[in-house]
Order: structure tokens, then C-alpha cells, then sequence
């Protein structure tokens, strides 16, 4: 077997098949369940995250899905993360708390569900609450989703993400995305092999001093999102990694 072809097999064992209707089914349940209750503060309820960027694998959720409560809501985005948190709790037995989502198993497919506070005016921007640092953010999710489907990176990327699940590192799913594209500006699209370990040489030497802010919004740095020392573990093992002889024991 073909270095090429060990990397085809790892992403055809790893690949998330989720039936589109079953997708919208989900999505319009939540969306039954917290209309009324949103009490018209819920501008939008859609499919986002991996899923609708189409770098999502079997080993992370199914797919996201973004609630965006109108700018004129009352409450913080603090607060309303809080509220949806319990009023999800009332629906579903396993809602756990993530950094900027709530996590859940609706009819055996995981979900990912992102509470988010519209800016106001005709924007796409939002705020968006992270649980790990206790604060708030500003991002735009559909320039988000834009920017990684249109970079054609699909396959290296969910590659690093299979990597970093697969050695239970704490690296942020946007992170991932941007680093690899980062890693393989000008480089052939699908070469696999060289492909990955360029990702890994560049998470390896770099993950520590480089600055990776979101494209929809240059005042959220990403890297910030990881302590030095989060940040220090993964290069090791990138580098660990990048140093194998054996891929089987990097990514298999």
C-alpha cells in the first residue's frame, strides 16, 4: 500500500456520513422547541460549524447548529448562553457545557449547539461566549464557513483533526483549519504525505509564537484561545509526529 493510499484509508474510516435530511430534521426540532420559548428574540436557527464547512469527521460532533438571538435581545450573550443551557437541560438529558457551544445526542447524532447575539444593523457579525475565559468575543460565522470551503483544504485538514483526536490534544477545530491553511499556502491539493507532514512540521515550529486571528474579525486572535502551555504540548507532538519513521503510529 501506497503512502497515498494509507492516507485515503485513514479518511475513509474517519468520514462523517450525515444524511442531509436527517440534518434539517434535527435542525428543525431545535427550532420547534425554541421558537416560543425565545419568545421572538431568535432571529436564526442554521446548520453551521464542520458540517457546513465540510471538514467534519466521524470522531467530533455531527454537525453545529448556530442560534442567533436578535441584537434587540435584553440579556447579554453571557447570560442567554446560560438560559439556552437550561432550557436544553429541560429537553435532553446529556447537555454539557464546551467553549462556545453546548453539547448534546439528539436522536443518536451529536450535536454541537451555538448560542450567538447579532450585532446591529445589516450584519452577519456576532458575539459569541466562551466559557474558558469567561468573556466574550466578536466573530462573523458565515464568513467563517465561506473562507474554509473556499480554500480547498477539505482532506489535509480533516487529516490534523483525526490527528489531534486521535492523541486527545486541545486544539480548537477553527485552529486546526486556519493553521493547516496556513501550512500549505501554494502547495499541490490531495498530496497527501507531504501535505500532512508540511502540517505538522509548521504546527511543530510555529504553533507557539505565531499569531492566527480570525479572518472574519482581526481583533479575535485564535492562538489566543490556547495557553503557552496547551500550545506546548502540541507542537511536541507534532513534532513527534513530523520525526516518525511509521505513520501508523501517528495516524491510523
Amino acid at each position: 500500500m501506497s503512502n497515498q493510499e494509507y492516507f485515503q484509508n485513514v479518511l475513509l474510516k474517519y468520514r462523517s456520513v450525515i444524511d442531509e435530511l436527517i440534518a434539517e430534521q434535527i435542525r428543525k426540532q431545535i427550532e420547534s422547541q425554541l421558537t416560543q420559548w425565545g419568545n421572538g428574540a431568535i432571529k436564526e436557527i442554521k446548520l453551521s460549524g464542520s458540517y457546513a464547512k465540510k471538514t467534519n469527521t466521524s470522531l467530533s460532533s455531527d454537525f453545529d447548529i448556530f442560534i442567533s438571538f436578535t441584537s434587540s435581545t435584553t440579556q447579554p450573550i453571557k447570560e442567554i448562553y446560560v438560559l439556552l443551557e437550561t432550557k436544553l437541560k429541560s429537553l435532553y438529558p446529556d447537555v454539557r457545557r464546551q467553549n462556545v457551544s453546548l453539547g448534546l445526542t439528539i436522536n443518536g447524532k451529536k450535536v454541537d449547539i451555538v448560542p450567538a447575539k447579532n450585532h446591529s444593523g445589516n450584519t452577519n457579525d456576532h458575539w459569541l461566549y466562551s466559557t474558558k475565559k469567561d468573556s466574550y468575543f466578536q466573530t462573523n460565522i458565515h464568513k467563517q464557513i465561506n473562507i474554509i470551503y473556499l480554500c480547498n483544504r477539505p482532506n489535509e485538514i480533516k487529516l490534523t483533526k483525526i490527528w489531534s483526536k486521535l492523541h486527545k490534544l486541545d486544539f480548537p477545530s477553527i485552529y486546526i483549519e486556519l493553521m493547516v491553511i496556513d501550512a500549505l499556502n501554494g502547495c499541490a491539493i490531495n498530496n497527501f504525505e507531504p501535505n500532512f507532514q508540511k502540517v505538522l512540521e509548521h504546527i511543530a515550529n510555529n504553533l507557539e509564537t505565531r499569531r492566527i486571528v480570525d479572518p472574519a474579525n482581526t481583533a479575535n486572535v485564535i492562538s489566543d484561545s490556547l495557553t503557552q502551555q496547551e500550545k506546548k504540548i502540541i507542537a511536541l507532538k507534532a513534532k513527534e509526529g513530523y520525526d516518525s519513521k511509521s505513520w501508523s503510529g501517528v495516524i491510523w
